[in-house]
């Protein structure tokens, strides 16, 4: 190969001597050869990271959603609301068989008040 004028031996990274001349540098459309490999992996990794995003999140998410209204029917919330109720979590909501002990109670403080009273 010609370097200024003057004969040079191209020699290659092992030493050997490389064959023929060096490539010459692309200088024309090299900003649009570079875009559109840059553009091409842009829009393989952004495909790649939505369908990741769609798998990996969403579907997740989905069943989470369908697992917690499939428990909460109507049905369900009126048992737990019953069994809440009867362990008395509620101080407004007496359960029943407490309130007919009370009404128990209440009758016969009252029958045993107007038996002494007479």
């Amino acid at each position: 190969a010609e370097y200024m004028g003057e004969t040079v031996r191209l020699i290659d990274i092992t030493g050997k001597m490389a064959s023929g001349t060096l490539p010459k540098p692309q200088l024309k459309g090299l900003f649009q050869s570079t875009l559109k490999r840059a553009s091409a992996v842009g829009a393989v990794a952004i495909s790649a990271a939505g369908i990741g995003f769609w798998f990996l999140y969403n579907e997740r998410r989905k069943k989470i959603y369908a697992d917690y209204e499939a428990w909460h029917t109507d049905e369900q919330v009126q048992k737990e609301f019953e069994r809440m109720k009867k362990f008395g979590v509620f101080r407004c909501i007496t359960p029943k068989h407490i309130k007919i002990e009370k009404l128990l109670l209440e009758r016969k403080a009252r029958q045993e008040a107007e038996a002494s009273s007479s």
